[in-house]
C-alpha cells in the first residue's frame, strides 16, 4: 500500500524544494498527478514467510506441508492433518535499512517495527462425510499486522525519496491476509488442494501540496479517507508421495495487487502578489498502486532421511514483469522474473524437542532505472538465515495431546547495491541493511 515520504537530504540541498512557476491551477494539477511518486509497500508473507515452523526451516515447506502453514505454502498438504489442530503465533520484524548518498552520511530509511499475529485452524471432515473413505480437510488462516491503517503522503517537488518496492518506507503498512482452503486425499499417494486468499485494506490519504506562481513555497493540506477494500485470489496445490519417506509438492499463487484512485475537493493557493492569494477549488484524484505480489510457482521436495532428520528444498519462480507504477504504467525498464531457492532441515534431538534451520537466497528483481523516472527505486539481493525450535509440552495439563511451543529467529541481509539516481545531476545511492524477525507460537489439538 502507501507510504509516508521522508526527504533524503544531501549536503547543500537542505530538504527545500522550490516549485516552478505555474500558469494556473490546471497546470498545477496536471503536474501534481504526473509527479506523484509510487505508493507501494511490501507484503508481509511475501518477504517474511508464514508459520513459525516453516519460517524456521527457511520457507522450504512446499514439499513438507504437514501443519497449518500448508494453507499458505501448499494447500494440498492439509489433507495430511488429522483431528482439529489450531495454531496461535506472533511475529515481530525489526528492519534496519540504510541509504547512503555519495558525499553524504548513511541514513536510516526503514526502521519501524511490524508486529502481526498469525492464526490457523484445520478440521478433518473425513468422519462426518460418510460417502468417502478418503481424508477431506478444510483450513483457515490469517495474518493481522498491527499497522493495518495505511497512510499516503504525497509531496510535489523536484526531488523524490528513493523507494523500496518490496519493503515500503519507514511507515510501511500491511494488509490483513485471510485464507480459506480445502484438500482431499485422492489416493494414498496423491493429495489435491486449493482455495482463496483475501487481502483486506484500510486506507487514509494525506496530501501535502505546494503550488506557487512567484517561486515562494505555499503548503496546503487535504485529507481523504477511502472505504476498506477486499480482493480475492486463488491458490492451488498438489502433494505427491512416491515413497514412504519422499514428498514432492507444487503450489501456484496468483498475482495480486491493489490499485486505489482516491481524493477529494481541495483548494490550490495561487500567490499572485504580496497581498493577493487566490484559492481555487479542485477535484483531485490521485491514483496509487499498492501491495503488488507477483504470480508464484513453487516446487518443493522433502525427504525423511532418518526417524529424527527431515530435509527439505524449494524453488519458487516469481513473475515480477507485470509490476507497474502507481498510475498503471509499465516500469522502464521492467522488473525481471527471478527464481528463489530455499533449503531447510528439522532434527529431533529428543523425543519432544525439534531444532530447525533454513537458508534462502533471493536475487533482486529490480533493474537499474533510467534517468527521467519520477522516483528512484531501490532493492537488494537478500540472504536469509533462520533458526527455530519446537517443544511438545502440556505445561497446563489442558490438552489431550501435548501442544507444540515454537520459537524462531530470521535474519535477512540486504547486500549493498549502488544505483544511479534517475534525476539528472543527482549523486548515486547505495542501499543496504538487514531485517531481524522473531516469532513464537503454540500449536494444539482440541
Amino acid at each position: 500500500m502507501g507510504l509516508t515520504r521522508h526527504p533524503l537530504q544531501s549536503p547543500g540541498r537542505g530538504g527545500t524544494h522550490r516549485p516552478a512557476a505555474l500558469a494556473g491551477p490546471a497546470a498545477a494539477l496536471a503536474l501534481l498527478l504526473a509527479c506523484t511518486p509510487g505508493a507501494e509497500a511490501g507484503n508481509l508473507t511475501l518477504t517474511r514467510g508464514f508459520g513459525a515452523r516453516a519460517i524456521g526451516m527457511g520457507g522450504a515447506f512446499t514439499g513438507v506441508a504437514d501443519d497449518y502453514a500448508a494453507i499458505y505454502y501448499n494447500p494440498a498438504g492439509i489433507a495430511q492433518i488429522e483431528g482439529y489442530p489450531g495454531h496461535l503465533e506472533y511475529i515481530f520484524v525489526y528492519p534496519r535499512v540504510y541509504v547512503h548518498e555519495a558525499g553524504g552520511e548513511k541514513r536510516h530509511f526503514i526502521d519501524k517495527w511490524t508486529k502481526a499475529p498469525m492464526l490457523g485452524l484445520t478440521i478433518d471432515l473425513s468422519e462426518a462425510l460418510e460417502f468417502t473413505r478418503r481424508r477431506v480437510v478444510v483450513g483457515w488462516a490469517g495474518v493481522f499486522p498491527d499497522n493495518f491503517k495505511n497512510v499516503y503522503k504525497v509531496r510535489w517537488g523536484s526531488f523524490y525519496d528513493p523507494y523500496f518496492p518490496l519493503y515500503g518506507d519507514s511507515t510501511v503498512d500491511q494488509s490483513i491476509g485471510l485464507w480459506a482452503v480445502g484438500a482431499v486425499e485422492v489416493f494414498p499417494w496423491l493429495l489435491l488442494g486449493g482455495g482463496i486468499f483475501l487481502q483486506i485494506h484500510g486506507q487514509e490519504i494525506v496530501m501535502n501540496i505546494a503550488v506557487d506562481t512567484s517561486l515562494k513555497p505555499v503548503i496546503d493540506q487535504s485529507t481523504s479517507k477511502l472505504e476498506i477494500t477486499t480482493e480475492v485470489f486463488p491458490v492451488v496445490g498438489i502433494l505427491v508421495k512416491p515413497t514412504e519417506r519422499l514428498r514432492v509438492g507444487f503450489a501456484w499463487r496468483k498475482s495480486l495487487e491493489f490499485v486505489a484512485a482516491g481524493g477529494n475537493r481541495m483548494y490550490l493557493k495561487l500567490v499572485l502578489g504580496p497581498d493577493r492569494v487566490l484559492e481555487v477549488p479542485q477535484a483531485l484524484v490521485v491514483p496509487a498502486r499498492g501491495h503488488f505480489r507477483p504470480e508464484q510457482y513453487a516446487l518443493g521436495v522433502s525427504y525423511r532421511a532418518t526417524a529424527r532428520l527431515l530435509l527439505a528444498a524449494d524453488v519458487t519462480y516469481y513473475d515480477w514483469r507485470p509490476n507497474r507504477d502507481e498510475a498503471g504504467r509499465p516500469l522502464v525498464p521492467p522488473m525481471k522474473d527471478i527464481v528463489v531457492p530455499r533449503v531447510g532441515a528439522e532434527y529431533a534431538v529428543l523425543e519432544y524437542v525439534r531444532l530447525r534451520v533454513g537458508y534462502g537466497y533471493q536475487e533482486s528483481p529490480l533493474r537499474p532505472q533510467r534517468v527521467g523516472q519520477p522516483v528512484t527505486l531501490l532493492d537488494n539481493d537478500v540472504h536469509t538465515v533462520s533458526l527455530g525450535a519446537g517443544v511438545f509440552w502440556d505445561v497446563f495439563g489442558l490438552f489431550p495431546v501435548p501442544p507444540q511451543w515454537s520459537l524462531f529467529y530470521e535474519l535477512q541481509i540486504l547486500t549493498p547495491r549502488t544505483f544511479q539516481s534517475v534525476h539528472p545531476g543527482e549523486p548515486p545511492l547505495e542501499s543496504s541493511g538487514m531485517f531481524h524477525g522473531f516469532g513464537f507460537g503454540i500449536g494444539f489439538r482440541f
